[in-house]
């Protein structure tokens, strides 16, 4: 997957005690995208359903996938969170499909289709860019009580 294409609404954040590994997005295996929030200290942590506050992109800053943690951000590591933006070159992502709806569960992930029980958050869904022929994965991460 690519880096955000346009992004309306983000804001800098630390990485606190544990690094932060993708779970979702970027086709054939990778991983590159993860839910968010903040914790009592307002460092960054892994969110869990319903309580995703932004999401990050972990390749940030790193300019080579044979980094060994290309796919993670490392603890104390300073990170954009995304709150509202688009992300392209979505094609092959598992489930990213024209059409889908994002869900935020456990571990930072996201769901397909609502989930059953416990707290529901819709945080983004997908669909076909102007141009007819790319699609693009909208990210909006409402605020959860």
């Amino acid at each position: 997957m690519a880096r955000p294409d346009k992004v309306y609404a983000s804001f800098r954040g630390i990485v606190g005690a544990s690094a932060i590994s993708g779970v979702f997005g970027a086709g054939a295996g990778a991983v590159d995208l993860a839910m968010v929030r903040r914790d009592a200290n307002g460092l960054l942590v892994v969110a869990t359903q319903g309580t995703a506050e932004g999401v990050i992109w972990t390749p940030e800053g790193k300019a080579s996938t044979a980094v060994a943690n290309y796919y993670d951000a490392a603890i104390g590591s300073k990170m954009t969170v995304f709150m509202i933006a688009q992300f392209t070159d979505i094609e092959g992502d598992a489930g990213l499909t024209d059409g889908a709806v994002l869900w935020s569960t456990a571990g930072g992930d996201v769901v397909f289709a609502a989930p059953g029980t416990g707290t529901v958050q819709k945080v983004g869904f997908v669909c076909v860019n102007d141009t007819g022929v790319d699609s693009r994965l909208v990210i909006n991460v409402p605020l959860a009580d």
